[in-house]
């Protein structure tokens, strides 16, 4: 049996709260920052893989280790730059940081993000305009 507050539509009820939470008062208590929270943890992981790699100097075909070697765990991250030749395989299983492709990636990021905050801000700024003119 559901409870009553899935029947009426509301999501859930909330202690302290005066009834249920519905669909816009779960948006305006932290909803919508998922996504940037989960962008940052992706920049920040990045940022620990590729200091990992420099910090133990493995950045030529000649100072490849693995990821053993290395302590890497989060595998669709790194798979993800191997994909994009900032960390590449010398031999099965041996990777190094290729700085030149790395350079590369982040500028292509820092151009990704800068569409989307342009996009946003544009967003914003039709929405303002729209409900205030």
């Amino acid at each position: 049996m559901l409870p009553e507050s899935l029947h009426t539509g509301h999501l859930y009820l909330k202690p302290g709260l005066e009834g249920p939470i519905t669909l816009n008062s779960a948006f305006m208590t932290g909803v919508p920052y998922l996504p940037a929270m989960m962008a940052i943890l992706i920049v920040v992981r990045t940022r620990k893989l590729i200091d990992r790699f420099k910090n133990t100097g493995t950045t030529s075909p000649g100072t490849a280790k693995t990821t053993a070697e290395l302590n890497i765990r989060s595998r669709s991250l790194f798979k993800r730059l191997v994909r994009r030749q900032v960390f590449v395989e010398t031999a099965p299983g041996r990777f190094f940081l290729d700085e030149t492709n790395l350079a590369a990636y982040l500028v292509k990021r820092k151009m990704r993000v800068t569409a989307i905050v342009v996009i946003l801000v544009l967003l914003i700024l039709a929405d303002f305009y729209f409900w205030h003119f």
